[in-house]
């Protein structure tokens, strides 16, 4: 490892884009990457830093960082973020087909396949698990030093939103053309955006949630979390603040 580097954290959520990031980051830079253990990269099991080192994925929400040693090291950070609503639906398609087994997907997977799509999509927004990943945003919105992007942003305009995220965090650029083209969603998943298909890189097409909501769908998700979307930076389902006027005003959700 170089000397002298800081250390570079890549924090996200699950279906972030997280795999397509990690494979950039370590195109640009392989002698400096670390791909931490599952264990660690959620914050249940805690390691020594390796200075310099750039980790892909962390999926800490900012209390279980701050209580990691990954705090205490110099270090650089960044934070990506999806809307949440594409990532609920990215997130049931992954644990019902395609992600890799574990005691976890498999007791989700094997749960959904009773499951109608909306009964399935309505008992993953209402588990502990989505909250567990909507609270890496919610803890991450403004804390100083950290770039935070929008996978949205990246896939619209990599070669921009790269740039500034490997000036940001030190990291060596020169190549990211180059990478850029072999990394793309195109080369990954060997299909244009936005076409179905059923590997990990599954559409890469913002705003696919809308063909997958229900009425009632988008009012449950709009309840819990329309306020985290509008402080993302995201159009919420209602008006912004329209469930903390009804709460004021005493109204029955």
């Amino acid at each position: 490892m170089p000397d002298g580097l800081e250390s570079v954290y890549h924090i996200t959520h699950w279906k972030a884009g997280s795999q397509w990031v990690q494979g950039v980051l370590r195109a640009l830079q392989p002698e400096r990457l670390v791909v931490p253990p599952e264990a660690v990269a959620d914050g249940s099991e805690l390691c020594p830093v390796v200075p310099g080192a750039v980790y892909s994925p962390l999926y800490l929400n900012k209390l279980r960082f701050d209580e990691s040693p990954f705090s205490a090291a110099p270090h650089r950070k960044f934070l990506v973020i999806r809307d949440l609503r594409d990532t609920l639906v990215s997130w049931y398609f992954s644990l019902l087909e395609t992600h890799g087994e574990n005691p976890v997907v498999l007791r989700h997977r094997a749960h959904l396949r009773t499951l109608g799509r909306q009964e399935g999509l309505m008992y993953l927004l209402n588990h502990q698990d989505f909250y567990g990943l909507a609270m890496v945003s919610a803890t991450w919105l403004d804390a100083p030093g950290v770039l935070t992007v929008r996978f949205e942003e990246l896939i619209e305009r990599p070669g921009e939103v790269f740039a500034r995220l490997c000036g940001h965090c030190g990291i060596e650029a020169s190549r990211l053309d180059e990478v850029l083209r072999s990394q793309s969603f195109e080369a990954l998943s060997g299909r244009s955006r936005g076409s179905e298909g059923v590997s990990h890189y599954r559409r890469g097409t913002p705003g696919d949630w809308e063909s997958h909501f229900s009425e009632g769908l988008k009012r449950q998700f709009s309840q819990k979390y329309d306020d985290l979307v509008w402080r993302c930076g995201y159009r919420p389902i209602l008006p912004p603040g329209y469930w903390r006027e009804r709460r004021a005003a005493g109204l029955a959700d």
